[in-house]
Parts: structure tokens; sequence; C-alpha cells
């Protein structure tokens, strides 16, 4: 089989395009114009590997993807068979009339729509006016995303913080639980001999901690940047700082990479509490040459945003170390029999002086140890994921079936609605419920990943049924769904009339 991967972020598809190819796929790896992250970046012999990697010819998020050469882009995937992207990707193939098969979003939920949620208003009297194009792009491109969702036969995620499953549940779409493939393992790594010089002349008995996480925690780009935290860099510093007014007996040194916009902040952090010796800065580097810097050193530090981790965590454990990093929502995955690997899990600052005080090396070397077995059962376990998914989203296609009724409130049609839109098979329908008037006395019942269109306040009024009317009107037509199913007269007028004038609807009246 011919597979397409559509966007490179933290060179993820990258990984992902040497791992099917391993597993017998004929995989290839398409660019965006605007990259920042590159496949150089992430191999030693990338002349192996050069023949797959193609560039796309359009860019994630920009304009161009308003006219971008459609003939050129149908011929240039006319031989693929199945097709896995990120970032803007579902628009893209949507103008295309393809399909993507699978959307593995990079993003907090799904990019270009989970972020820089700011409304008008708050932007109009703000600072924030400067940006204002921008802002009012950003907008755009978050509708036209809004707009393609359903031209995805399946969309994963790994992260089951609320921030992110929001997203979801606010388009009525289930999304299927596989990670992202960010890493792939090379016999050699690169060595920058300069930085593993100067770290390897750190004292032998102190405790040395590896961050290379982006520095996003004071100045974010967006108010809901990472749930309106950021990555919260500080508490690493905090946390030394708060170490050393106690009573320690091995001295920490700090790696940290100078990259992100609030790396002069951190400095001026460190810098106010004294601790420019126990901080090491080394610049952004490649990844196969930050691995063997992960080696040399004790324990990683990832971003605390109450989040899943990302790339920095997922090399934490690929190369055997336990890391600080702050998840407080671990039984959602036990829930979901997912075992996580070793971690230390932060809370504030102090959290991590005091799991300082008493570090003990070869307890972590054993956890580090037991981090990589995991990492490889892990890895293999949601690789047949994967290719099961491939196997299965080549034959099927998903459904967008629309539900309208006046209300939930007490009553058998009603109950009937909550069973039926409960137990539909999500691997085949996205799901919208359409309240005429208002939610009802039954709607804390309903599966919470269903997209609710329903008015802001209950209705009675002829006037406003009417006006109602032209809003369920104009989110059919936005929704293009396949099926309309209509419960009880009110919405057998509504929808009936609605499938009536955009034609080539099934419109199901019980």
């Amino acid at each position: 089989m011919k597979i397409g991967l559509l966007g490179n972020m933290n060179n993820n598809n990258f990984s992902l395009m040497r791992i099917l190819r391993n597993e017998g796929y004929d995989a290839h790896l398409f660019l965006f114009n605007n990259e920042f992250f590159f496949p150089e970046e992430d191999s030693h012999d990338l002349s192996k590997w050069k023949k797959f990697i193609h560039n796309l010819g359009v860019s994630n998020g920009k304009p161009d993807i308003l006219f971008f050469n459609k003939e050129f882009l149908i011929d240039k995937l006319k031989t693929f068979d199945f097709l896995i992207g990120n970032g803007i990707s579902p628009y893209i193939l949507k103008k295309i009339h393809r399909k993507l098969n699978i959307f593995m979003p990079y993003g907090e939920g799904i990019e270009h729509i989970n972020e820089n949620t700011d409304n008008l208003k708050e932007i109009i009297f703000s600072r924030k006016m400067l940006n204002f194009p921008k802002i009012l792009w950003f907008k755009i491109c978050s509708f036209l995303q809004y707009s393609s969702l359903d031209n995805c036969n399946s969309i994963t995620t790994f992260n089951l913080h609320d921030f992110s499953l929001n997203t979801f549940k606010k388009m009525g779409i289930l999304p299927n639980i596989i990670p992202i493939f960010p890493l792939f393992e090379e016999k050699l790594y690169k060595t920058n001999e300069l930085w593993m010089h100067k770290i390897g002349k750190l004292p032998k008995s102190s405790i040395k901690i590896f961050s290379h996480v982006a520095h996003f925690w004071k100045n974010l780009p967006y108010k809901n940047y990472m749930d309106g935290f950021g990555k919260r860099n500080n508490w690493l510093v905090e946390g030394v700082k708060q170490y050393y007014s106690l009573s320690y007996k091995k001295n920490i040194y700090v790696i940290l990479t100078e990259y992100g916009p609030d790396v002069e902040d951190t400095k001026k952090l460190i810098s106010k509490y004294g601790l420019e010796k126990h901080f090491l800065w080394i610049p952004k580097l490649k990844r196969t040459e930050i691995y063997n810097l992960i080696d040399v050193c004790d324990i990683g530090s990832s971003e605390f945003a109450n989040m899943f981790w990302g790339s920095c965590g997922w090399e934490f454990i690929n190369r055997g170390k336990n890391f600080f990093h702050q998840l407080s929502i671990k039984d959602r995955y036990l829930e979901k029999k997912i075992t996580l690997p070793n971690f230390i899990n932060i809370n504030n600052p102090s959290e991590i002086a005091n799991y300082l005080l008493k570090f003990d090396k070869s307890i972590e070397v054993k956890k580090g140890s037991q981090n990589r077995k995991w990492y490889f059962q892990f890895k293999k376990k949601y690789i047949s994921k994967l290719k099961n998914e491939i196997q299965y989203q080549n034959k099927n296609k998903k459904i967008r079936i629309s539900f309208i009724i006046g209300s939930l409130n007490l009553g058998g049609t009603e109950r009937h609605l909550i069973s039926l839109i409960n137990n539909l098979d999500r691997n085949i329908f996205n799901i919208d419920l359409f309240l005429l008037n208002e939610e009802g006395n039954l709607f804390k019942e309903l599966n919470p990943f269903v997209r609710v269109i329903k008015p802001k306040k209950p209705i009675f009024k002829k006037i406003d049924h009417f006006i109602n009317f032209f809003k369920v009107l104009y989110y059919l037509n936005l929704f293009k769904p396949q099926i309309i199913h209509c419960f009880l007269p009110q919405s057998y007028i509504f929808g009936g009339l609605i499938g009536w004038i955009l034609k080539k609807k099934k419109c199901i009246n019980e």
C-alpha cells in the first residue's frame, strides 16, 4: 500500500514515514511550504530517505491555501492509496476532493481550531488590535478547518485533558486514541563535542537536569495557549531556588535550551535568584545531537501544563530517563487500561525541590531502564493499532448524521433518541443534535462527544422560532450531514423543509 504523510511538525511524520517503511508500507512524506522542522535535523543519514520526501506545494495555514494549484496537487497524490496528515491538511484535501484517511493533530486538540480563541471584541479593544489582520486570517483559517473535519475518516489524539477533548466534543467527533509517533530509532547519533565536553566537566557527584522544552511561560502567543498556562518553565527555576534554600547535599546543574520567546525572561529569573552558575545554556540543536546530551544527564524536565507530554517527554523515555512533568489526569488513562511510564508528577515548584532532596541515582537508573523497556512495548502496541486502522479505514467512510428535536424533556421519544445517539458506532458516525427549544431534563444523559446546537435561552415566541429556523438551516448547510433525522412534529416541519431546500439530503421523520 502506498501511503502519503502530509506535514512534519516536530518531525513526527518523518519518524512515522520511516516506521511505516520498516513495516513494509511504501510511505512518503510531503512537506508544507512553511515547515519549521526538517528531516535533516532528525537523521544522521538523510540520503537513505531523501527520495521518499517531497514538497506538497502549499503552506500550513497561510493565505496560499485559498489559491494553490489544485490540479498539480491532484496529480501529485493520485498514486497514493491512503493519506495521513496534520495541520490544515483536512481543508487542503477537501479542496481537491480527496479524503484524509487519518488526521493526526500535533496540537492541543485540533490545530487551527483550539488555538487563539480570543473573540474579536476582546481583540479590538486591546493592544492586539495591532495584529488584527493576522488574527482575522487565523479566524478565517479556523473556520475553514472547522468546516473540513468531516473530510477525515478518523481523527486521533492521546491527550485526555479537558482542554483537548472539549474540541472533539464541540465537533461531535469521538477521537481514536492513538499517539503521535515522534521518534525513530537510528543506530548512530551525532555527538556535539563542544556541549558534551562542557556537561562532562560538571561535578560527577552533582545532579544534572536536562530540559530542552521551548520557553513559553510569560509571553504566551495567545490567551488560551496550553489552556492558558503555557509550559511553565519557570517552575523548574523556582524549584531549584527552593532546593538551595533547604538543607541540600548535592549541587544541581540544569541544562536549558535557548529556544522559545521567553528565554530572556527565564534568564532574568535565574539572575534574580543568583543561580547563574547552576544553569548551563545550550543553543537549539538537532534531535540527533540532543540524544547523547540526555544520556549524560540524570533526569529530564518536561512541561508543566497539566497535559500529556510532547516530543521532549518521549525523548526522555526513549533514552531511559525519568523526568519531571505535570499530569493530573492519570486516572483517565488507567480507565482506558493504558499503562503509563515512570515520571515525576509535579503540581508546584516545591515538589521539584522536595524530590531533588531525596534524589537517589540508583533508583533513577532503575526507573529509566523501565521506561526504555516500556517505550518499545508501547510503540509495538500502537504501531499495531495504527496498522489495523489503516486496514479498516481503507474500507469504511465516516457519515455525519444530524438529529433534530424540540428538547430532551422527559418522554419516550426523547429517551429513545438519547439511547440511539449513545449507542451508535462512532467509528462510522459523527453526530450533531439540534435542540429547537431548550436542553431539557434528559440532556445530562447525552454522550458528551455530540455537537449540540441549541438556543441560548428557551424559545417560546413565534418570531424566535422563525429566526431559529434560519440558524438551523445555516448550520446544516455548513455541516453537510448525509442524513437528517427528525423527531416529533416541530422538527418534521424544520427538518423536512430544510432537507427540501438543501436537496440531496436523506431526511427521516420519526
